[in-house]
């Protein structure tokens, strides 16, 4: 690097220094290179090396190079650390070191300033040490060439360390883990708490259930002891008829072993006894045949059975419900007599359903009848809902038993569009056709009482709005009105129920009303040079009351018919074009004519509607006839921008029109350039004169450039005669 005088005698100061230090240490000095060459050397420096950085640097061409500069463009190829003398660029790349730190220097002259400035001789004033540096170092470096921070000098400050929460936070994290063990020693407090009252509560209970088991015990007991006492009771009361039943009975007895016994008087009492025992009737009988005088008589034992099966007819179960595919709560029982009413057992019933639009039901095993004529079944709904009747039977029967049954449909499953599936509407008015659906179960039976809910699914903006809630009704059957709200779109309505596996669509399209205004899109205030096509076409946008789009409009686009103006693709001044479907309208190719001007109007026209303009401007490409030159770059190393004089003089014989404006093409990357006057085709550009130049006058302007990775900055003026 070249260096000019107080930068050689530093150099010169710092190499007196570093050998008087050290004998041994080898200085390799990297002077008068350029950047290029200086990336390749520290790249390839030898191991155990460090590179030192001046504090006054310049490059061979003598422009000034900045040390935070330098440092930042060496650290990333350097193969040892970098150091610095002093703190001004920390950050950059640089390890660090005992740096001189500027700001304290300048903080104690101010204050010997202040002294000496309130009326203080200087002489009396003792010179004392600035205590200007301190150890620095950069954390980020010290990872990269794996120094410890152990290792630094003690009192070292440490810069670009990442936040440690342990290190800032200790005692809030200790305060933290302490309130956890606090609070985890309570939490098994009160379980120990809740364990010691949950034994006592089930000692409790253990206490409750054997006194009701005692008290059940005496219960028990006491109903015993009222069974004795009630058997001993009617016993006497059965005992005592039937003794007098066998004291007379055998009085009669001795009566007829007289042998002239008064046969009138004892028959006559021998029937009031007679007659109470004939009179109860008994399944089986006796019959004794004797003979006047016999001592043997002969007994018959008959029995009386029921006739053939007859009559059919329900015990229970005759008229109920039950959900498809599932039991009926209550068997279909029946009982079986002949034809005077006897129970007949062993009799085969038959239980026959009689479908009606499918609903039917299944049976369960044969039903045979038991000693009392009874027998039942049990009947499972099939999968189709309906009411039906189911007949049971026996064979030569006269009479047979009907019972009604019905399936009611299961839970409601499924819900499908019935009608309204597909429609549109202009914004803000109803549907033509309501949105209809039927709700069934899983076995497509359809269910009444459903609650369903619709549900419209916005996209962009675009939904609607329902009628009152819909209920179905016996047929599984219900719908809604609709209306469209204000915004245009196509979108969907969910149809569903609480607890369904499917749900219904619609889709519904909300379309724009009549066109009711129009706004310039894109194409306005632009210029072009003379016989040049504008860089954007002119578009406008037809929207309705709501602001939604309007298709199929046509638009007329009408430039002047004299002066500054220009040609459409059909070279003439006025082209159509009808709106797409999002209400823009975009006229051909608009190209400026040969004559300076502007800006004038070219109009956007719809019939009914108020006309809207786009403002244009003719200009002229005059860079043949100006010279444009930069002096005066500079840097200000505060806000880090470059400024610079651009001046524009008209080497032609006339005069050029203002304003004059230049601009910059071909502009360096990753430049921007600040303060421009605006954008023309994305390309910034400065006004230098808003009057005419004439010939042989020149006109100056500042530039400036923001620069943040090149060293050059490079760009092509374009320079225009009229308003950009």
């Amino acid at each position: 690097m070249r260096r000019f005088r107080r930068g050689r005698a530093y150099s010169a100061a710092i190499g007196s220094a570093l050998h008087e230090a050290a004998p041994r240490l080898e200085v390799i000095a990297l002077t008068g290179l350029g950047l290029a060459e200086l990336k390749d050397r520290v790249a390839a420096l030898p191991q155990q090396t460090v590179v030192l950085v001046y504090v006054y640097l310049y490059d061979p061409a003598g422009h000034p190079m900045f040390v935070g500069d330098l440092v930042s463009t060496l650290s990333p190829v350097s193969n040892s650390p970098i150091m610095e003398l002093t703190d001004l660029s920390m950050g950059a790349g640089a390890l660090g070191g005992h740096l001189l730190q500027p700001s304290k220097v300048g903080g104690a002259t101010a204050r010997l300033a202040l002294r000496i400035l309130a009326g203080e001789k200087a002489s009396d004033i003792p010179v004392q040490p600035a205590n200007a540096g301190s150890y620095i170092f950069d954390w980020r470096q010290l990872q990269r060439w794996k120094i410890p921070v152990s290792s630094l000098p003690p009192s070292s400050e440490v810069r670009y360390r990442p936040f440690s929460i342990w290190e800032h936070y200790w005692w809030a994290i200790m305060l933290a883990a302490l309130g956890a063990v606090l609070e985890s020693i309570l939490v098994a407090v009160l379980l120990w708490q809740r364990r010691q009252a949950r034994e006592t509560e089930a000692g409790r209970k253990r206490a409750e259930l054997e006194t009701a088991a005692a008290r059940d015990e005496i219960s028990h007991l006491n109903r015993v002891a009222s069974m004795g006492e009630l058997a001993a009771s009617l016993a006497h009361e059965l005992n005592q008829p039937l003794a007098g039943i066998l004291s007379n009975a055998q009085a009669a007895q001795r009566f007829l072993a007289q042998r002239e016994p008064d046969l009138g008087e004892r028959c006559a009492r021998l029937s009031k006894t007679s007659a109470r025992t004939m009179c109860a009737p008994a399944r089986s009988s006796a019959v004794t045949v004797s003979v006047s005088g016999g001592a043997t008589s002969a007994t018959f034992n008959l029995t009386n059975t029921a006739g053939a099966a007859s009559k059919v007819a329900v015990a229970s179960g005759g008229t109920q419900s039950a959900a498809v595919n599932t039991a009926f709560a209550n068997a279909l029982a029946v009982t079986v007599t002949d034809a005077n009413n006897n129970p007949v057992s062993g009799a085969t019933v038959t239980f026959t359903a009689v479908p009606v639009n499918g609903a039917s039901a299944t049976f369960s095993v044969p039903a045979i009848t038991d000693s009392n004529g009874h027998t039942s079944v049990t009947a499972t709904a099939n999968a189709t809902a309906g009411a039906y009747t189911v007949t049971a039977s026996v064979s030569g029967g006269t009479t047979s038993a009907t019972f009604n049954l019905t399936n009611t449909a299961g839970a409601a499953s499924k819900v499908t569009v019935a009608s309204g599936g597909t429609q549109s509407t202009v914004v803000t008015t109803a549907f033509a056709n309501a949105l209809a659906v039927t709700v069934t179960d899983a076995n497509n039976n359809p269910v009444s009482g459903a609650t369903v809910t619709f549900t419209a699914v916005p996209v962009n903006g675009a939904s609607a709005t329902f009628s009152i809630a819909a209920v179905t009704d016996s047929n599984g059957h219900t719908s809604v009105t609709a209306t469209a709200n204000a915004t245009a779109g196509a979108y969907t309505v969910t149809a569903s129920v609480s607890g369904g596996t499917a749900s219904a669509t619609f889709n519904l399209t909300n379309t724009a009303g009549a066109a009711s205004k129009v706004t310039v899109s894109s194409g306005n205030n632009q210029s072009a040079p003379l016989n040049t096509a504008f860089a954007t076409n002119l578009q406008v946008t037809v929207t309705d009351a709501n602001n939604n789009p309007v298709s199929g409009v046509m638009v007329t686009f009408t430039a002047p018919s004299s002066g500054a103006s220009g040609l459409f693709a059909n070279n003439t001044i006025t082209t159509q074009a009808p709106t797409n479907a999002s209400g823009v309208a975009t006229a051909t190719v608009f190209t400026a004519n040969a004559q300076v001007g502007g800006p004038y109007n070219v109009t956007a026209t719809v019939s009914g509607l108020p006309t809207v303009s786009f403002a244009l401007t003719n200009i002229v490409n005059v860079s043949n006839q100006v010279s444009v030159t930069e002096t005066g770059f500079a840097r200000n190393r505060t806000t880090g921008v470059w400024t610079s004089t651009m001046t524009v003089t008209n080497i032609g014989t006339t005069f050029i029109a203002g304003p004059v404006q230049v601009v910059l093409t071909n502009l360096t990357a990753t430049v921007a350039m600040t303060g421009n006057t605006g954008i023309y085709n994305g390309i910034p550009y400065i006004t230098v004169a808003t009057a005419s130049i004439a010939p042989g006058k020149s006109a100056t302007v500042s530039i400036q450039f923001t620069n943040p990775n090149s060293l050059s900055i490079t760009f092509t003026p374009v320079t225009y005669s009229g308003a950009l």
